[in-house]
């Protein structure tokens, strides 16, 4: 996955992304799931990682990801100091 490729999914199905101390959230709706999971599926055969399944969405920390791409978290959302 690429920057630009994380950055269009975000736009295209409007995800919210906020900062939470060092963890930058996603909340991915329900219908959006599966191609969030094609856009990180190197990631994903390396292990799972943990979400939070809501009513109508999944909010998950972008960081570790982010990370694994080799992917600077704030080119994704700038952190306000």
């Amino acid at each position: 996955m690429t920057e630009l490729a994380l950055y269009r999914f975000i736009e295209e199905t409007e995800s919210e992304i906020e900062w939470r101390k060092d963890e930058l959230i996603i909340w991915i709706h329900l219908m959006d799931i599966l191609k969030f999971i094609k856009l990180i599926h190197a990631f994903m055969s390396s292990g799972g990682f943990e979400v939070s399944l809501q009513s109508t969405c999944i909010a998950l920390d972008l960081v570790e990801i982010c990370d694994y791409f080799d992917i600077d978290p704030e080119s994704i959302l700038k952190k306000d100091d």
